[in-house]
Formats: structure tokens, sequence, C-alpha cells
């Protein structure tokens, strides 16, 4: 189901989209950096990467069973 959201997305994002993805690429990339004691921090980032993605794909199925099933809108670093 990802890899089509993210075709998906490749064709209908936004560049608002585009910007909100690799803003999380970028936070993932961060708390990776930092190690070990920002593995939630990491998983939070990836979270909402994939979110974003899914998002960006116009897709109302996809969000559904990605977003709300799949990947709950909880913080892991909470």
């Amino acid at each position: 189901v990802q890899a089509e959201a993210s075709a998906l997305a490749a064709v209908a994002r936004s560049d608002a989209d585009l910007r909100r993805i690799a803003g999380h690429l970028a936070e993932m990339a961060d708390a990776t950096e930092e190690g070990p004691d920002y593995a939630a921090q990491r998983l939070d980032a990836e979270h909402a990467f994939y979110r974003a993605i899914t998002e960006a794909s116009r897709n109302d199925y996809y969000v559904e069973f990605v977003v709300d099933k799949i990947m709950p809108p909880t913080s892991v670093s909470a």
C-alpha cells in the first residue's frame, strides 16, 4: 500500500506537501545522527514522514488505511 501511495503522491503532491515531506525526512536524519537516545523522536518523525506521503497521494482509502489503521496519530516519545 505504501509503495502505491508513494507513486500517487509523486504525481498528486503539491509544493507544500513536498516541503512537509522533506521536513520530516530532515527530522529523521537529525534524530538518527543524535544516536540511540533519540530513537523515539526518530520514530515519530518516520511516522510523520509516511503520513505526509500518504496524505499527499490524495487517495482517501490509503489515508484511512495507512494513517488511521496502521499508524494512529500517537507519539511514542510522549
